[in-house]
């Protein structure tokens, strides 16, 4: 067994070993533990399919590489025990036709001052047509929630997605998550429209994304939105990012990078902070060691 293999399974027995520990703080509600890249870059990842955290934003992502990672992150406010932490698999294998993911999110968050935990356990398939362009998907989705110290809920839901490769670099996204499932309190149905320019192999990468549950009524704004970037640099230099979220009149300002620990740029050790700019003592910091298992590339 090579060294390096041994760091990346000692370093996930450390993440699980703190992500166990029960006296945690509670994430903002705005935060989703998804992974440091997505927080990154400012939350959000509906149009950006060369990395898991698509599996969460839009299920039609991963179905446009050829790629199979896997990512741990663990979320701490203020750098206490995390009490949320994600697993993701993005198994876009090589072969053509269906691809399947998984996704395990847990997370502990604080929603108009109550506290509540909640565990989704997300099942995404999706199917590349038209010369490998584009991309239809639904996520199947186990979820239970528990608010305070009542009891827990239990119940499924449905995400579905498309996304779209443009000339150019350009990436066009779409998902509604929740848009069929039960009616739990903390998983509201939630629309998203994005578009992404660059990604794998490029020096610069921007991405943005706005909820869209007004444009039912024809208004053409919204408090909740995402735009970051993604910053390649050179050598064995880290790779940064940067963005800014808006959720429900709250706004969050993001950074991070990412640091390759082997020559083979297979595994990556990345770190996402976020920032309340009205309270500068309000932080999370997310923690992901991610591994590409094969390739890296879009299929276009």
């Amino acid at each position: 067994m090579s060294l390096e293999i041994l760091r990346i399974r000692s370093a996930i027995i450390l993440l699980v070993f703190l992500s166990a520990i029960l006296c945690a703080a509670p994430l903002p509600y705005a935060i989703s533990p998804v992974n440091a890249f997505a927080l990154g870059i400012g939350g959000g990842a509906v149009a950006i399919p060369d990395d898991p955290s698509v599996i969460y934003w839009n299920p039609a992502g991963f179905g446009l590489t050829d790629l199979m990672s896997v990512n741990f992150t663990v979320a701490a406010p203020r750098f206490e025990t995390p009490g949320s932490w994600a697993f993701l698999v993005a198994n876009s294998s090589k072969s053509e036709g269906i691809r399947v993911g998984l996704a395990m999110i847990r997370r502990y968050a604080l929603r108009d001052s109550v506290k509540f935990r909640s565990f989704q356990f997300i099942l995404p398939i999706t199917h590349r047509f038209y010369r490998e362009s584009i991309a239809f998907g639904f996520s199947m989705k186990f979820i239970s929630e528990r608010f305070e110290e009542s009891s827990w809920y239990y119940g499924s839901a449905f995400d579905l997605g498309v996304m779209v490769i443009l000339p150019l670099g350009l990436k066009l996204g779409f998902s509604t998550q929740n848009i069929i499932g039960s009616d739990l309190r903390s998983f509201g149905s939630k629309p998203w429209i994005g578009c992404s320019w660059g990604g794998r192999g490029s020096p610069v990468m921007l991405s943005a994304q706005i909820r869209a549950d007004r444009l039912r009524n024809k208004s053409f704004n919204s408090d909740n939105f995402n735009v970051g970037f993604r910053l390649a640099s050179f050598g064995k230099l880290p790779e940064l990012r940067g963005g800014l979220m808006r959720s429900k009149g709250e706004e969050w300002i993001t950074a991070g990078f990412a640091y390759l620990t082997d020559n083979s740029k297979n595994a990556k050790l990345e770190y996402s902070l976020a920032v309340d700019p009205d309270s500068w003592g309000e932080k999370t910091h997310l923690l992901t060691l991610s591994w590409d298992v094969y390739g890296n590339e879009l299929t276009w």
